[in-house]
Order: structure tokens, then sequence, then C-alpha cells
């Protein structure tokens, strides 16, 4: 992944390329460590995503309205706002509620699944990230993302919003 073009302070960066007319989503990566967000970035990055990285929860809330993602993965346990506290503030906002989120965690344990889960997380990847499985999450969630959206289009060209 390119990340040439930084979008302000800290290490938050972005890819530098565009496909013009292309429908790509916007994966936010949140994790304060930075092999992690490489890693997780390699991961998941083809051509039918523009992914942005980021340091951590708190910064994330001030520039969610610049990047807009239809994707979020978090890392539960950040230094300042956690994965949690963070999931929950996403769940209870009306513009980023229905945003798919994937928790990341090293705690893996069915109480700490069911406690992300129930915070907001949409899906939890366990530390070691098998790549498979966080790229059919990916995608599933970008489906599920694609689907309100054409939802919310159809209400509002149907006068239902």
């Amino acid at each position: 992944m390119r990340a040439s073009q930084l979008l302000g302070r800290g290490d938050w960066a972005c890819d530098d390329w565009e496909r013009p007319g292309a429908m790509r989503a916007t994966i936010l990566i949140i994790d304060d460590d930075t092999a992690a967000r490489l890693t997780i970035s390699a991961m998941v990055s083809n051509d039918d995503y523009r992914i942005v990285l980021g340091t951590g929860a708190a910064e994330a809330r001030e520039r969610l309205p610049l990047i807009e993602p239809d994707v979020i993965i978090c890392d539960f346990v950040m230094e300042g706002v956690s994965g949690d506290e963070f999931f929950r503030w996403l769940k209870a906002d009306r513009a980023w509620r229905y945003v798919p989120i994937i928790a990341v965690t090293r705690l893996d344990s069915p109480v700490v699944r069911a406690d992300l889960l129930n915070a907001g997380a949409d899906a939890v990847a366990a530390k070691p990230i098998n790549a498979l499985e966080l790229r059919a999450m990916v995608y599933a969630a970008v489906r599920a993302r694609r689907q309100y959206r054409t939802l919310m289009r159809q209400a509002e060209t149907n006068g239902q919003l």
C-alpha cells in the first residue's frame, strides 16, 4: 500500500491514487501500533478499497467527516480512548451507527468477543489475524454498507425519508 498522502498531524495516511468513476470503499484502520496498522492494511488492500490509517480513536472522531469510512477496523486495546468506548460512541451517533466495525484484539475469549459485539462491533478478529478471515469480514462489511446505502437512496427516491 502506498501511504504518501498525509492527511494532517500524527501518523494518519491514505493511499495516493484514485480510479476515476470507481466505487471504492473506504476502509479506516485504527491501531496505535504502527506495525499492526501496516500489517492489517497489507492484508485487506486491493483496488476496490481506499485505505486510511489512523493512530487512535480520539483522532478518528475528529476526522470521520473528512474520511467518511465504509468500514472501520479498530484495535480494542489502545492508549487514550479504548476500542469499546469508541464503538459505543459510533453506534450512538446517527451519522456513523450503520458503519460496520471490525474489532481487532489480542484478548481472544468468548467473554471478550461478546463484550466487543455488545459494544457495537459487527465482527471480531483475534490476533494473530488470519488474513483470509479478515478479508472475508471486510468484504461482508463492505457489502452490508453498500446494501444499506442502496436502501437509503431508494427510500429517499420514494419519499420515505
